[in-house]
């Protein structure tokens, strides 16, 4: 999409299946209808999460791991940009960054079966991930990998 073109690619939940259609409209309505359906798509992954986990915990958590908040937001970045190397370097970051996050799910379990309160073993769970976000960071510079 190109500042001052009439027309852009609006994008139906559909899109994933390789369909997207062009709509000739005021630009600055069809970029808060593409946002509102970013945003509607997402927060219907995360209730979807929630209220299967409702219902079984396997089924969210295989609905939680899946990768759907990566796949949107490549769909959405390179809807948006049409550049591919952007899409390589998001690929690459997620990959790295999904290992320091692991921990996060083994210590929750471990502190709220050891009796710790919700909140305090979400904080601490946290900021464990957080600062081994920062060491894997650190890591790849050293390493000549940049994210």
């Amino acid at each position: 999409m190109r500042d001052g073109e009439d027309v852009y690619c609006f994008v139906y939940p559909v899109a994933m299946w390789g369909r997207i259609r062009e709509i000739r409209t005021n630009k600055g309505t069809l970029h808060r209808m593409y946002y509102v359906i970013k945003v509607l798509l997402t927060a219907g992954l995360v209730v979807a999460v929630s209220e299967a986990s409702k219902r079984s915990s396997l089924l969210g958590g295989l609905l939680a791991s899946l990768p759907l908040v990566s796949f949107f937001g490549m769909i959405w970045l390179y809807t948006e940009t049409g550049n591919t190397q952007k899409v390589a370097d998001l690929s690459r970051s997620v990959f790295w960054l999904v290992l320091p996050s692991l921990p996060f799910f083994l210590l929750l379990p471990v502190l709220l079966r050891k009796g710790w309160g919700f909140y305090g073993s979400l904080i601490v769970s946290t900021i464990l991930m957080v600062g081994l976000y920062s060491v894997m960071v650190l890591a790849l510079r050293r390493a000549g990998v940049e994210l």
